[in-house]
């Protein structure tokens, strides 16, 4: 069992547009809501890290660093 609990992270990212449309339509515009689920390395005051794959020799792969700022909330689903 691995020290790195799997989570499920949603958080509020950033989106653009690059159309033309009036300002009414843009303030009408909602959070862009993603959910990333992977093993927790960090939660500080700072970032959440989360890695989709760790080997059992605890290397990592396809890491995903979201700022705290963003995070909605985090759901732990296994592990410590």
């Amino acid at each position: 069992m691995t020290k790195y609990p799997i989570v499920s992270v949603r958080w509020t990212d950033a989106h653009t547009t690059d159309a033309w449309r009036s300002i009414e339509e843009a303030l009408e515009d909602e959070p862009a809501f993603v959910t990333t689920v992977g093993f927790l390395l960090e939660d500080s005051k700072k970032r959440v890290l989360v890695a989709s794959t760790l080997s059992a020799d605890e290397l990592i792969s396809s890491t995903m660093e979201i700022p705290k700022g963003m995070v909605v909330k985090i759901t732990k689903l296994r592990g410590k």
